[in-house]
């Protein structure tokens, strides 16, 4: 697989965006200029040598908070991410499986949670919680869970009357190992892209969040919460807000094209195609 993905040339853009905006907002602490909350200079400082993207309106490093601002909002897109896939997957593992009223009760509750618009539900959540770290996180797990039910209990309806999985259970084997050890392998691959495509939705809504002051708090950064601040003061620090939108615009570019690789990757047509054609050449 890994060869696979080297070779597309789209998805290698995708890794090294994603690794240059990583990178150095999970080392901020090490590598920014200055701490993120640390009045530095007057505000709306052009840019130079001493600041490269000038100084904020009130007086911090912009370069520090972009920095910190994408570990917070970087974080709070994967943690977001695992949760709903923390979540989501054993209920539509046990809604597959199981079927009868397990099944109901679960894909009912799914489908009235998509029945809100996503931002709408995330707002919901987040004004009922309140607005900080832990909350936004919570609030965008919520909306991204029946994303992950859904593709797991379909994944189990397709695989679990296949022959293999039939063999499996003639031998003896339990609903747990049924599960785990025989469909869940061979539901991991459109998981594990949909997991790439919900950790980009997961910025992109914590953007939002904190762009409408519902999600992470002042004093810590977010791109959001940049992008807000900034556009009070564009027509004189023009570059402070665009710089903030262009980091949540590349990293879910970034997202995306690593997720459209790996489903490509992850194919199976696309991967038995390959030696289908050269076992009909050799003919």
């Amino acid at each position: 697989m890994a060869r696979r993905l080297l070779h597309d040339h789209v998805t290698v853009l995708g890794l090294i965006l994603f690794v240059a905006l990583a990178l150095p907002s999970f080392l901020a602490p090490i590598i920014a200029p200055y701490p993120y909350e640390k009045f530095v200079a007057a505000p709306l400082q052009p840019p130079g040598p001493k600041f490269p993207l000038g100084t904020d309106e009130i007086g911090r490093d912009i370069l520090s908070r972009i920095m910190y601002g994408g570990r917070t909002s970087l974080t709070v897109g994967l943690s977001a991410a695992l949760v709903a896939l923390a979540v989501g997957l054993p209920l539509g593992l046990i809604s597959g499986y199981a079927g009868g009223a397990y099944e109901t009760v679960i894909m009912r509750v799914m489908d009235g949670l998509l029945a809100f618009p996503g931002l709408m539900l995330a707002l919901a959540a987040v004004a009922v919680l309140g607005p900080n770290l832990r909350n936004t996180i919570i609030a965008i797990a919520i909306v991204s869970v029946p994303v992950f039910t859904r593709l797991a209990r379909a994944s189990v309806l397709i695989f679990k009357e296949r022959e293999f999985v039939q063999a499996v259970r003639g031998m003896g084997a339990g609903d747990p190992h049924i599960v785990l050890r025989t469909i869940l392998p061979n539901a991991a691959p459109p998981l594990t892209v949909q997991f790439s495509l919900t950790f980009a939705n997961a910025v992109l809504a914590e953007a939002g969040l904190s762009f409408l002051g519902l999600g992470v708090q002042p004093p810590l950064p977010s791109w959001g919460m940049m992008l807000n601040t900034g556009k009070n003061v564009m027509a004189i620090s023009p570059l402070y807000p665009v710089i903030a939108g262009a980091a949540v615009f590349l990293v879910v570019l970034s997202l995306n094209l690593i997720g459209d690789g790996l489903r490509d990757a992850l194919d199976p047509f696309q991967i038995t195609r390959p030696l289908a054609n050269r076992a009909h050449a050799g003919r």
